[in-house]
């Protein structure tokens, strides 16, 4: 069950969970938002005043969060160290790079997510044979390689 409460004209999204025992305030990496974790029975008043008290800490902390950027068309990117400037494209090919572009095809509210895909996949192939390079070198091998977006897995 999820809801959300303002305070100072900030939304706050409330996530209520059945084995969390405390309350817990962060702002999203993914979003940007902030979020208070509650227990499932807590009331969403309890939750209102543990935000309230850390408020001028949440202030601080959504001011001194990166802004979220999204790819779209104009935008110039570095990509395995060669600078590339998003372009629209009505070709049925894809995402595809010629020249100094990026071209990606489709509406305009897919393009970060095109985009996002097709850097993953050029760094997964760059991984591949970097990865291939040193296990020959060092006369060992590796059974299989992935690439995550870790938001919260740190050191796993």
């Amino acid at each position: 069950m999820a809801g959300f409460i303002t305070i100072d004209n900030i939304q706050i999204d409330v996530i209520r969970a059945k084995k969390r025992r405390r309350m817990s305030l962060c702002i999203d990496p993914k979003t940007g938002r902030a979020k208070v974790s509650i227990p499932w029975l807590c009331p969403t008043f309890m939750a209102k005043h543990f935000v309230e008290e850390h408020l001028v800490w949440l202030k601080k902390s959504l001011e001194l969060a990166p802004a979220q950027r999204r790819f779209e068309y104009g935008l110039t990117i570095t990509i395995l160290g060669k600078e590339l400037t998003i372009c629209h494209t009505d070709e049925r090919k894809g995402t595809y790079i010629a020249e100094n572009h990026l071209y990606v095809s489709g509406q305009p509210e897919f393009c970060h997510r095109r985009a996002k895909d097709f850097i993953k996949k050029q760094f997964y192939d760059y991984a591949f044979e970097k990865a291939t390079f040193y296990a020959n070198q060092t006369q060992t091998h590796f059974s299989h390689l992935t690439v995550k977006d870790t938001s919260s897995r740190w050191g796993s």
